[in-house]
């Protein structure tokens, strides 16, 4: 897969310190490298479910598994990074985390945006992720992309207790 470069419109509301500081920015989509991964630890340890490093160099091996960054195209700044797995025509969105000083500026609008067209190359019909209950602007991003909720595991997650909401998005026409 190839890099790919946008430039995007930001948010003017909702500054926030190191990130976003501009009204438009460039911004590359690339595949994960090994040199990526401290400043996706920082991240991860941003999040309310965060993964260990040994989580993610697994995934790095995982013949079915994509591991992307979203990145200021003029700097070496990660602003997110997503993993997701693949098999056969389905895929499982299995994180997507955005650094904390770039909430809420639509980098969870362009990641989603991103991640289905290269799932539509892959000719994956259906994205599947779990999300807490009570991460509302994550679930409000996956309703506005049109992710359907179709479950719930009861305390399914620990530190703190939350449960899981089970979403899915039709991404390709069906066949057969």
């Amino acid at each position: 897969m190839v890099d790919i470069t946008l430039a995007v419109i930001l948010d003017k509301g909702n500054r926030r310190s190191h990130c976003c500081s501009d009204l438009f920015m460039a911004v590359i989509f690339r595949q994960l490298a090994s040199s990526d991964l401290a400043q996706v630890e920082m991240i991860e340890n941003q999040s309310p479910s965060p993964w260990q490093m040994a989580q993610i160099r697994a995934e790095i091996t995982k013949d079915t598994s994509f591991l992307f960054v979203l990145g200021d195209a003029t700097t070496t700044q990660i602003l997110g990074w997503c993993a997701v797995s693949v098999v056969a025509r389905e895929a499982e969105l299995l994180k997507i985390a955005v650094d904390v000083d770039c909430r809420g500026r639509g980098y969870g609008d362009i990641f989603l945006s991103y991640l289905v067209v290269r799932l539509q190359e892959l000719e994956v019909e259906k994205l599947f992720l779990e999300v807490r209950s009570n991460n509302k602007p994550a679930c409000n991003l996956y309703r506005k992309h049109n992710f359907k909720e179709i479950g719930r595991r009861k305390a399914y997650y620990s530190q703190p207790p939350d449960d899981a909401l089970i979403f899915v998005k039709i991404i390709a026409n069906i066949t057969g």
